[in-house]
């Protein structure tokens, strides 16, 4: 059985995700996301991850597959001076987790 770690599960495209993988395949799920949310199925693993550690993104996703990145910037509503340090941060995070995709069979 494979096993989808998916960044920014909790996220609504990521719980929208997690929904539909549940429904159709038999595929078990680490939902990675700042905070441990009970998702009420033995088929979903949560486990708090900080993006911006490759530490803690190689702890993360081992023993997964297939990884997903539906993380997006964080909470940034204008285009002012911290929308584009978000962005910064995030292509940051982006190339983080990218760098530890060789562990997985397939990136998504």
């Amino acid at each position: 059985m494979k096993t989808i770690a998916i960044a920014g599960a909790t996220g609504f495209i990521g719980k929208k995700l997690i929904e539909k993988i549940l429904l159709e395949s038999e595929f078990n799920v680490i939902a990675l996301s700042r905070n441990i949310i009970d998702f009420k199925t033995n088929r979903v693993v949560s486990r708090k991850c900080d993006l911006f550690s490759v530490l803690d993104i190689e702890k993360g996703i081992e023993g997964a597959d297939i990884l997903v990145y539906l993380v997006h910037s964080i909470r940034t509503y204008c285009f002012s001076k911290k929308k584009i340090e978000n962005a910064r941060t995030l292509h940051k995070t982006t190339w983080k987790y990218l760098c530890v995709c060789d562990q997985a069979s397939e990136f998504v």
